[in-house]
């Protein structure tokens, strides 16, 4: 991967000489950045290789690119069935606390630590269910693959900053 950043910056010096500024990279990794645009737009970029990626990832990009001969007989294996359902359990288990925790807050007057609290455990519903199906990038899965009825049921507890917003939700 000892390309990628060379790749990167390339990209953000082409963005400059051609009307969108960077403000900012900022590295996530060897192969992956963030660039912040000077009109506050944000790309997220990610270098791919087949020896590297995760198999879900290589099969979207063969589906983008057409070049199915490119596609490995397996990526690299992100996640075991194994930590997959250590992960499912775990996310499980935390739901009843958080649940406990918007309560907590909201009784205390703490509106934007319940709204935290809310949208992550939306989170956790979009991995569980990515998970669950074998996804190695779960909330990516849920977005892209769950049902019209189950998306629009979970974008139904987003709440505003008001108390009765959020008790609305966190009661539906």
């Amino acid at each position: 991967m000892h390309h990628a950043p060379a790749q990167i910056q390339h990209l953000a010096e082409h963005l400059n000489g051609h009307g969108f500024p960077t403000l900012q990279v900022v590295w996530k990794t060897s192969n992956s950045a963030e660039l912040l645009l000077d009109m506050l737009d944000r790309i997220d970029l990610t270098i791919h290789t087949p020896e590297t990626s995760k198999a879900e990832v290589l099969r979207e990009l063969v589906l983008l690119r057409g070049e199915r001969g490119a596609l490995p007989p397996d990526g690299r294996a992100a996640i075991s069935i194994e930590e997959s359902q250590r992960m499912v359990e775990l996310l499980h288990a935390k739901m009843p606390t958080g649940a406990l925790y918007v309560a907590i807050a909201l009784r205390r007057g703490r509106l934007w630590d319940a709204l935290v609290m809310l949208q992550q455990m939306r989170e956790r519903v979009m991995s569980i269910y990515g998970l669950t199906r074998g996804s190695n990038l779960p909330e990516r899965y849920f977005l892209g693959r769950a049902d019209d009825e189950l998306r629009v049921a979970l974008g139904s507890t987003l709440a505003l900053y008001e108390r009765e917003s959020l008790r609305a939700r966190c009661a539906g």
